[in-house]
């Protein structure tokens, strides 16, 4: 599963979530205090994928978030961070110990190989079209190479270096966790 954009509705109103379900044809999750939905994709680029929003979402001003989790298999692994670098709480936490983050406007994500390649990209949301009813999410690498070679991480980059160091630590296990890596302690 990749990074996608969901819809957050305050509040358990099953009705809104069963005619989105029904007439809309989209997926929803109710929970207790929000009716949470996947938006649909209209367009797909390399760096940027449109989403559609549909009126009744937009009428009841519903939180758009970007939602991705933390993972972590066979020599590779996707750390999730903040733009500060530091570890975020995470939105849910499954029985198998991964970790899933739905944060507003923009997360950092830090792809690590057990070797020390990383790859740090920074998912923001961009251009919302009210008239056209569409929001995007934008995909940037901020940084790409390997990390144990001697001053590798840009300045700009810096501030990541716990979360890239959390990432290989992940990528260099074999076996799935049974709790998230790199988390906030508050959660």
């Amino acid at each position: 599963m990749e990074p996608k954009l969901i819809a957050r509705i305050s509040g358990g109103r099953s009705d809104l979530a069963h005619y989105l379900l029904e007439s809309k044809n989209l997926s929803v999750k109710l929970t207790k205090s929000a009716v949470i939905v996947d938006l649909p994709v209209v367009d797909e680029k390399v760096s940027r994928i449109t989403y559609f929003v549909p009126k009744e979402i937009r009428e009841v001003e519903a939180e758009i978030l970007i939602f991705t989790y933390e993972s972590g298999y066979r020599g590779e692994a996707r750390i999730s961070c903040g733009t500060s670098g530091m570890a975020m709480r995470p939105y849910y936490i499954n029985e198998g110990g991964l970790a899933f983050f739905a944060k507003p406007e923009m997360i950092i994500n830090i792809f690590a190989q057990k070797n020390g390649v990383v790859k740090i990209t920074q998912l923001g949301v961009s251009s919302v079209d009210r008239s056209f009813n569409e929001v995007k999410l934008e995909t940037e690498t901020l940084w790409l190479g390997n990390f144990y070679e001697d001053g590798a991480l840009s300045t700009k980059c810096m501030i990541y270096n716990d979360a890239c160091q959390a990432a290989i630590r992940r990528a260099s296990i074999d076996y799935q966790p049974s709790k998230p890596f790199y988390i906030s302690d508050n959660y």
